[in-house]
């Protein structure tokens, strides 16, 4: 839901060309409501309401009547959930109120039709005065509006309650529509990450710093994870920016479980990143990215891999052997992290090649390649050492 809120906004924004004025955006889906408050292009606020046009439709309306009993009860439900974000919003406050969505456009239209309003414009008086048409019709059916697709009938009344006890709740006077929403916001955080704009690596950031993570022992490792992702990534088919921004996010946000203790780490690591909201990823990005945090040391995760999609399976599992790697040579936190690691690849085989005498002088990390050996069994690689 955070991430949906954080989309449906860019997609307004864009599509309205915001200027740095505050703004409220409000999307109504099937399931859920969102609720946005930016400063042009920036989301400051957001948050993800359980109602949506469908769901309170089959919860109030579901035989079709849309008596006076049954509005009051949907609004009320509704203005009960969005009590929780009220006194917050009110006090942040906002210059012009926005409304995306299908329900929310087509009830724009049926102000306009009816000429309760302007086009393109909802305003409280004009809801109003569709509530109390609608339950004096007693079904949106019955009603008869002018401009009200028959995709929507069926889930009109849910939505302009949850619409109307928005507009009361939030003390919002007048609301204009944008075309722009979801959709356009996903293409725009696409183009986004083209153009080397993304919202992960700002997310990324903001999460270490919440965390206080020793931001130069971090980019040491991501340094020399992408070392060694570049001499494999061919090889392994992990030729592909986004595998690589995925090993380096890892490496950055490894320690951020030491906040909470340094006993099991990685464990609280892997809960954070998992359970976080983390703007610009998907569900399915970020359970991975969790789980390649969980495997930076002690057994091999190879029970929670394979809870991945297929498709994903393989290349976590390549990555976190290249995050376990950059690990070994960097438990000492080291600020000359200067030795170059060649890794060589042969099928199943592994090389690690070192300067010579260099494990001779490093018997603390030999001891921790003898058990990455072991390790790595676990996924049918066989790790050799030479130095």
């Amino acid at each position: 839901g955070e991430e949906e809120a954080r989309l449906i906004y860019l997609g307004v924004a864009h599509s309205l060309g915001f200027d740095d004025s505050r703004r409220l955006v409000m999307d109504i889906g099937g399931g859920s409501t969102e609720f946005i408050i930016g400063d042009g292009f920036k989301g400051l606020m957001r948050e993800s309401l359980e109602m949506g046009c469908v769901s309170f439709s089959q919860k109030f309306f579901a035989d079709g009547k849309t008596t006076a009993t049954q509005m009051q009860h949907a609004m009320l439900a509704a203005a009960r959930r969005i009590r929780f974000i009220q006194r917050p919003y009110r006090q942040a406050g906002w210059q012009e109120a926005v409304g995306a969505s299908g329900t929310i456009r087509t009830v724009a239209n049926i102000c306009k039709e009816h000429g309760w309003a302007d086009d393109g414009v909802i305003t409280g008086k004009a809801l109003e005065k569709m509530v109390n048409h609608l339950i004096e019709a007693g079904s949106v059916e019955e009603a008869k509006f002018d401009g009200l697709s028959e995709e929507r009938n069926n889930v009109l009344a849910g939505g302009l309650c949850v619409l109307a006890a928005a507009f009361e709740r939030l003390g919002i006077e007048k609301m204009i529509v944008s075309d722009g929403a979801l959709r356009e916001g996903l293409l725009y955080d696409l183009l986004g990450r083209i153009q080397h704009d993304d919202e992960r690596d700002r997310t990324v950031l903001a999460l270490m710093r919440r965390y206080h993570v020793d931001e130069a022992h971090a980019e040491r490792v991501a340094v020399m994870a992408t070392q060694l992702y570049e001499q494999v990534a061919h090889e392994w088919e992990l030729d592909h920016d986004e595998l690589l921004h995925r090993l380096q996010w890892a490496c950055k946000l490894h320690e951020v479980g030491l906040s909470i203790s340094h006993n099991q780490f990685h464990k609280h690591s892997a809960y954070l990143v998992e359970h976080s909201d983390l703007p610009g990823f998907s569900r399915e990005e970020q359970h991975a990215l969790s789980v390649m945090v969980r495997g930076q040391r002690r057994s091999f995760p190879k029970k929670h891999i394979n809870k991945l999609s297929d498709e994903m399976q393989l290349s976590t599992q390549r990555l976190t052997v290249l995050l376990r790697l950059s690990m070994v040579f960097n438990r000492g936190r080291s600020e000359h992290a200067d030795t170059y690691i060649k890794l060589k690849l042969d099928g199943k085989k592994m090389m690690l090649v070192l300067p010579d005498g260099w494990l001779k002088e490093h018997p603390l990390t030999e001891a921790d390649l003898a058990h990455e050996v072991e390790q790595l069994k676990k996924v049918d690689l066989k790790l050799s050492v030479v130095a």
